[in-house]
């Protein structure tokens, strides 16, 4: 008897170390318990049984990230975690790349935020991964979602608690040696139908001192400008998210969700400017800039959902969504012998949307899909230049108007769509055809002749092929078009001259970009060893590319449809766990770009690559070690290429009281307190380099996470809803560097 019950434990155990669902590891701990009350009286010896999950899955259209599967999330931030996830690089300054690509979209539980478009990395960086319960790289978006996204989607999903009820809250906060801390809460309550889930987080970061030095070399006027200097900023961020569910019955759900994300950033900028020449006499001045930018605003949802008795999956949603994202700028800006200068402009989007969208099985394996979508998007800017003027004697600030200094561009977007689904045997096809039809008007307050309208509508078809090569193997292959408008900072016409010899401005007239994209993936997951390698090809002809010139012995910068770029991509992402304490894992991907610019008689090419692993070890006593590093090669631009980073680091955490507080230390390039990064950019007329030193690259701080309460039962949320991932993320005041979700 005592042999049957140990190799009833022994079958047990290995079909719990291959269960893949919370279900199936319940039901297999109910029988062990089971057992174990019919042995109580025999002796036996110590039988240790342990799961292992998967921490990624494959899917259809996307590939998930499990962060409830990762023991770092209990003390890290998104953004970090970012770092891990397949297809995905974070580079030395934090910027965020799908594919190699920073053109993609991001947005939470599907819902659109223009937050999460233009400030990702601030976002991310303040919302604590525990409240994280995955990430999914959607790769080949089908036509319920917004023509524009460009090389992909990351849908951030909150905790849901699906198995939990009650309530829990989680604490946490976190400080580093360069004076940056934080902290915030996350609580989740579930009583009776109604359900209320929330976070709020606040953080203070310091970027310390670095120095920086720029060379231009003109050719066609034989100049040398040299720019030597620093620059020092600090930021401060708040981000609030709560969301009301209330059961009305069993069919009928009804949700509302609010978030608010604000944040400011204040800069100083020291340096020496000298420009010296054959055909001028030169100049030499010492500039000082004091810039301060605001940002941030509310999102208000609510959706409806309404399943069908009888028939699962059958399910008709109806949403609104309002979502503004207004952006503040200054500086002041003194030069040696010359006039202060004080500059300002203010930026927002402004959106309305209204959403329908109903899906239904039919026959078990095939599913249709169909909704309308409505979006009014206002955007708007309003800028001021002023001098101080001392002609008459007393000295006081005088405005310098121009025509571009009042600027909206207002767009009412119609979209539609249609798609199938379905499965059979080993295969699985995807398919869906989306109108979109755009109106829109640009208007300037100062000078009515500017004004200027458009409308155009497109036909946007979408295809994925999947086959199952066998267990745990399967092939994927798909195509799609999207579309890519621009954002307010790339359209803003208001000029930034706080630094004087580099001058950048948006253009109002920029154009819709249109891009081509195949894709092959390939995925391999067992137990011990997961594998994901997606090769694609992406091609556009109007692609949004910055375009500097000299004029007068200034560098002007401004964006135009005059790209043609077409690129192959490959990223891999591996993960190797020999045994549920030790795990190698590694992200890596690598980038042919072309880029050609006819109007300019230019081109560039050349490849890029990022690369992210580690190492992870969990020691006795709920000890967890890690190792990781990461390199980036320098990124193919039009006009040049961008700077290579790198970096390494270590952390360790533990945790107490039943996993309920942990402990996480890190140490980052705790032997490289220097790195230099450098920009290039060179044209038939002119070259110029760009050096930045970070005087302060090692970084270690420690983090802590307490969770208390409990939940047993569900919290219920909407599955469908409103993504609004068309518009062109990142950019800033003036049409400045794009963000994690902006263009290249």
């Amino acid at each position: 008897m005592k042999k049957i019950l140990v190799l009833c434990f022994l079958f047990v155990g290995t079909s719990l170390s291959y269960a893949q669902t919370a279900a199936q590891r319940d039901s297999i701990v109910a029988v062990i318990d089971s057992l174990d009350a019919l042995t109580a009286d025999q002796s036996l010896d110590e039988v240790v049984v342990t799961a292992q999950k998967s921490l990624v899955k494959v899917d259809l259209d996307k590939i998930t990230y499990d962060m409830a599967e990762d023991p770092e999330a209990k003390t890290n931030n998104v953004l970090e975690m970012l770092k891990k996830v397949p297809m995905v690089t974070v580079d030395g300054d934090e910027e965020i790349q799908v594919k190699g690509s920073s053109n993609f979209k991001i947005y939470m539980n599907g819902k659109p935020s223009n937050l999460l478009s233009n400030n990702p990395k601030d976002v991310l960086r303040s919302m604590p991964a525990n409240t994280i319960k995955s990430i999914e790289v959607i790769t080949d978006p089908g036509a319920k979602y917004d023509a524009e996204g460009v090389t992909g989607i990351l849908n951030i999903v909150t905790q849901d608690n699906s198995s939990m009820g009650g309530y829990t809250v989680s604490l946490s906060t976190f400080v580093d040696n360069l004076g940056s801390l934080g902290g915030g809460t996350y609580f989740s309550v579930k009583q009776g139908k109604l359900g209320l889930t929330g976070n709020l987080n606040a953080n203070h970061r310091r970027n310390p001192k670095n120095d920086s030095y720029s060379e231009r070399s003109d050719i066609k006027n034989n100049t040398l400008l040299t720019q030597d200097g620093w620059n020092r900023t600090t930021f401060n961020m708040m981000y609030g998210y709560g969301e009301l569910s209330y059961e009305i019955d069993t069919l009928r759900l009804l949700s509302v969700s609010y978030n608010q994300f604000s944040g400011n950033n204040n800069s100083e900028r020291e340096m020496e400017v000298d420009l010296k020449g054959t055909s001028i006499s030169g100049y030499n001045y010492k500039q000082r800039t004091d810039g301060t930018n605001a940002f941030g605003g509310p999102s208000l949802r609510a959706d409806y959902q309404r399943s069908f008795a009888g028939v699962k999956d059958r399910l008709l949603t109806f949403s609104y969504n309002f979502n503004t994202s207004p952006e503040k700028s200054s500086g002041e800006t003194k030069i040696d012998n010359v006039p202060d200068n004080m500059q300002s402009t203010e930026g927002s989007t402004s959106e309305h949307t209204l959403q329908l969208d109903f899906t239904t099985p039919v026959n078990k394996i095939h599913t249709i899909e169909a909704g309308i979508k409505y979006i009014k998007r206002i955007n708007k800017s309003e800028s001021e230049f002023n001098f101080w003027d001392e002609t008459t004697g007393t000295g006081h600030w005088t405005l310098r108007p121009s025509d571009n200094d009042k600027f909206s561009h207002n767009s009412d977007i119609l979209g539609a769509y249609a798609g199938y689904n379905v499965k059979v045997d080993k295969w699985g096809f995807k398919a869906g055809l989306r109108f979109e039809g755009t109106w829109l008007d640009a208007e300037y307050a100062k000078n009515e002749k500017m004004n200027f309208g458009a409308d155009y509508t497109n036909l946007v078809p979408s295809t994925t092929i999947t086959y199952q090569l066998k267990q745990g193997q399967t092939m994927r292959v798909g195509y799609n078009l999207r579309i890519q408008r621009p954002g307010i900072w790339h359209l803003n016409p208001y000029r930034n001259t706080t630094d004087t010899t580099n001058v950048r401005y948006g253009n109002p007239k920029l154009d819709a970009v249109k891009a081509h994209n195949f894709t092959l993936n390939y995925s391999f997951f067992n137990p011990k060893f997961n594998m994901n390698a997606n090769l694609s090809y992406q091609f556009a002809n109007n692609t949004i590319e910055e375009h500097s010139w000299i004029e007068n012995d200034i560098t002007y910068t401004t964006y135009e449809n005059q790209g043609k770029n077409h690129g192959v991509s490959l990223s891999t992402y591996l993960n190797w766990s020999p045994n549920p304490k030790f795990r190698i894992y590694g992200n890596l991907s690598g980038r042919y770009t072309s880029i050609e610019s006819k109007q300019y008689k230019l081109k560039n090419d050349g490849f890029s690559g990022n690369a992210y692993s580690g190492i992870q070890y969990t020691l006795p006593k709920d000890f967890v070690l890690n190792v990781y590093e990461y390199y980036q090669t320098p990124w193919i631009q039009l006009q040049g290429k961008g700077g290579i980073y790198y970096g390494y680091g270590l952390s360790a955490s533990k945790s107490l009281l039943n996993k309920r507080l942990t402990f996480r230390a890190f140490i980052d390039n705790p032997f490289t307190n220097t790195m230099k990064s450098t920009n290039t950019t060179k044209t038939s007329d002119f070259e110029m380099e760009s050096t930045n030193w970070r005087n302060q690259n090692t970084r270690f701080g420690i983090n802590i996470n307490f969770r208390f309460g409990e939940m047993k039962a569900q919290i219920k949320k909407v599955s469908r809803g409103i993504s609004n991932d068309d518009n062109m993320g990142g950019g800033n005041s003036g049409g400045g560097e794009s963000g994690g979700g902006g263009g290249n």
